[in-house]
């Protein structure tokens, strides 16, 4: 494989001052924020529950049980901080949010050597660094919300799974070495974050079809099998166990389904309060009063199955509604609406970081699609990774915070799209000069 040409200096001095710029914006952030943006949701409280009662539990109220809603990966992290160093004291404050920007800053890392390797022009990668660190749309995310949730470890499992992809490429057989690798940064991504894994599967088998014969592919089939299972039985065990279902990785499915789908949510006149109201109505962390509906059903996995129940006959009885709904689910996972930057963190800018969300999905898609139409190298692989996990949230009502395990991609994508316009403009400017006439000899 030929890799890209090396970076200019140039280029990585600019690459090192907006790293910089964006890493001391974050601090600044931290160190202005109030004692209450600290509360992260779910995520949180399950962490509190592992480091002072060393269960994985109550991520709706205290003393609600063992839970399945969220898979465990970060909250064990935070939660294995909070037991050695206390909570919220201020070195596991320190700690996690050290945990929470080496995530985000590894993925933008991470970001750039993919794209430059996918032959994106310096400027197109200066662009891109430029709106991550400068324009942080999702500054609480990379801030708070990712020292207990898992989407920005999700993101890094994800990239090296496309790197190692592109690396391989082309060159014929990797060798059970790298199978085992791939194998198990695949699954994970999956275990993590399964929205993301599913791309990143797909992402896998198209490698497998351009590169292996039937019986390599087959192995290294067996082999993703084997890594996966690996990964996934004990959290299984335990929720059979604990929690008295088979659960292979999340409960929270048939809350999610019923948040998204449910007359209200049809025609209404103020989506974000057609939210929040229905949030009110069925989720038990932002309505303390359903603690009596949650427990009268049977406690967490029969109150999910009681909802998903309802919400499947109501799909059944309404199929062309929900045909509606699925598909402006599916515009607003890479084209959101302003609401949704209102339901967390702040709300301040919710139009502004909407529309900027907005203009980069447009650009992104329209890079993806020229470079898959062109046969660029590498573009096969990001076509899953981009648009599964948009596919799989159409069902449910995904808010502008769930785009972010595919943000990165999006951002990039626009600013190679710009740049290798801007380039070709260039090129075909310069072709179009007339030469300088020779001088005469004296």
């Amino acid at each position: 494989m030929t890799w890209a040409k090396p970076i200019s200096r140039k280029t990585w001095w600019g690459v090192i001052a907006l790293m910089l710029a964006g890493l001391a914006l974050r601090i600044f952030w931290i160190l202005r924020q109030p004692n209450d943006m600290m509360a992260a949701g779910e995520a949180r409280r399950v962490a509190i529950s592992l480091a002072t009662k060393g269960s994985f539990a109550d991520p709706f109220y205290a003393g609600q049980g063992p839970t399945a809603h969220l898979t465990p990966t970060s909250p064990a992290i935070a939660g294995g901080v909070f037991a050695l160093f206390g909570v919220d004291t201020p070195a596991s404050s320190f700690l996690l949010a050290t945990w929470c920007l080496l995530q985000v800053f590894a993925s933008f890392a991470l970001l750039l050597i993919l794209f430059r390797r996918l032959g994106t022009p310096s400027l197109g990668l200066l662009l891109a660094l430029a709106a991550l660190c400068l324009v942080p749309i999702y500054i609480g995310n990379e801030t708070i919300i990712f020292r207990y949730w898992d989407a920005a470890l999700a993101v890094n499992l994800s990239l090296a799974g496309l790197l190692l992809f592109l690396k391989l490429d082309g060159q014929g057989d990797p060798g059970v070495r790298w199978m085992v690798v791939a194998a198990f940064l695949a699954a994970a991504t999956m275990f993590v974050t399964p929205t993301l894994g599913v791309g990143t599967y797909i992402a896998a088998g198209i490698y497998l079809l351009r590169n292996l014969a039937w019986p390599r592919i087959m192995l290294a089939v067996a082999i993703a099998a084997v890594a996966l299972t690996a990964l996934i039985t004990p959290w299984a065990i335990r929720n059979y166990f604990v929690m008295g279902a088979p659960i292979l990785l999340r409960d929270n499915s048939g809350l999610q389904l019923a948040v998204a789908n449910y007359p209200a949510a049809v025609d209404p006149v103020d989506p974000g309060e057609a939210y929040e109201q229905r949030l009110r109505e069925v989720a038990p962390f932002f309505n303390q009063k359903l603690k009596t509906k949650f427990e009268a059903a049977g406690g967490e996995v029969a109150y999910n199955r009681k909802l998903a129940e309802e919400t499947k006959a109501w799909i059944r009885a309404h199929p062309s509604e929900f045909a509606r709904l699925t598909a402006r689910h599916f515009t607003e996972f890479y084209w959101p609406r302003a609401w949704g930057f209102r339901h967390t963190g702040t709300g301040r800018f919710a139009s502004e970081r909407a529309i900027f969300l907005c203009v980069i999905s447009t650009f992104a898609l329209i890079g993806l699609g020229i470079g898959l139409w062109k046969r660029r190298r590498g573009y096969i692989f990001l076509l899953p990774t981009v648009l599964a996990p948009g596919l799989i949230y159409s069902i449910f009502q995904p808010l502008p915070r769930y785009t972010y395990i595919v943000y990165g991609l999006l951002v990039f994508l626009a600013a190679d799209c710009v740049s290798r316009w801007l380039v070709e403009r260039r090129r075909h400017a310069s072709e179009k000069l007339p030469e300088a006439p020779r001088q005469a000899s004296a």
